[in-house]
């Protein structure tokens, strides 16, 4: 008998590697790399809107300079692109700034106004978060009137500051959603700006809120509210011996408020 030999038979190296990827599959991969990095350089000259908005999808493109060279989707900085519709187009608020081709694609809500402030002839119209929209002969019917500190070198398109005064916008949109859950909103006839953080409530132009400092979103919103509970029974009780009473109640914590009557002029009262 033949002698067997003890070692086995190795497997043909091509079943052991596997079989190799022929060159055109190996082609069509480096000429996909090469497509996605051609449509990465490609220039954005176009944007699709979603959302309803009152500027056209050019207005879009013209604000983010899109002339073929400002914008490429391999260096798309979607910040930054935000920025420069919120400046350029005043009442359109950025949600979304998607890559697509040949096309940006924006998610866009367009914002509202519901304050005015009157300063050098004009009223500038401003939205809930702060931010000017636009400056019109005569406010809207319906909005919140603000006075006080003077609006610091005010420009559409940028969120409001105020001159000597420590309110910031987010404090603003805070402080009018507790006046909308109030039973006190439908005698509140304005806001006045001034040193405080939270602006001073005007009821019915005889008496001014003051309802302090607000530090943080969350429980800031409800020590709000308990703050608005307190100005709403100090004024029934006010009203119950002084219908006309005139003067500011100041709420300096969730149940307790004193009161002053006003002896001098509005503007007079620091």
């Amino acid at each position: 008998m033949p002698r067997q030999s003890k070692h086995k038979k190795t497997k043909p190296a091509a079943r052991v590697a596997g079989r190799r990827k022929p060159k055109w599959a190996l082609a069509l991969l480096a000429l996909g790399a090469l497509l996605a990095l051609a449509v990465l350089a490609v220039p954005v000259t176009r944007c699709g809107i979603r959302g309803e908005t009152r500027y056209s999808p050019a207005e879009f493109a013209a604000a983010l300079e899109l002339d073929g060279r400002a914008v490429r989707l391999y260096n798309l900085d979607k910040p930054a692109l935000a920025r420069k519709i919120h400046a350029a187009l005043p009442y359109a608020h950025v949600t979304a700034v998607n890559r697509g081709f040949p096309a940006l694609r924006l998610a866009v809500e367009e914002l509202v106004p519901v304050f005015a402030q009157e300063q050098g002839g004009l009223w500038w119209l401003l939205s809930d978060g702060g931010k000017l929209l636009e400056s019109a002969a005569q406010p809207t019917e319906g909005l919140l009137l603000l006075t006080g500190a003077r609006l610091q070198s005010p420009r559409a398109g940028y969120s409001a500051r105020w001159e000597g005064a420590f309110t910031a916008p987010g404090d603003l949109s805070l402080l009018r959603a507790a006046l909308l859950e109030s039973p006190l909103w439908s005698e509140i006839t304005g806001l006045r700006v001034c040193a405080a953080a939270l602006p001073e409530v005007l009821y019915q132009d005889r008496i001014r809120l003051r309802l302090g400092a607000v530090f943080s979103q969350d429980g800031g919103r409800d020590t709000l509210r308990q703050k608005l509970r307190t100005a709403e029974d100090t004024i029934r009780e006010l009203d119950a011996q002084n219908p006309d009473f005139h003067g500011i109640v100041d709420v300096y914590a969730p149940g307790k408020a004193y009161s002053t009557p006003q002896w001098a002029a509005p503007e007079e009262i620091p």
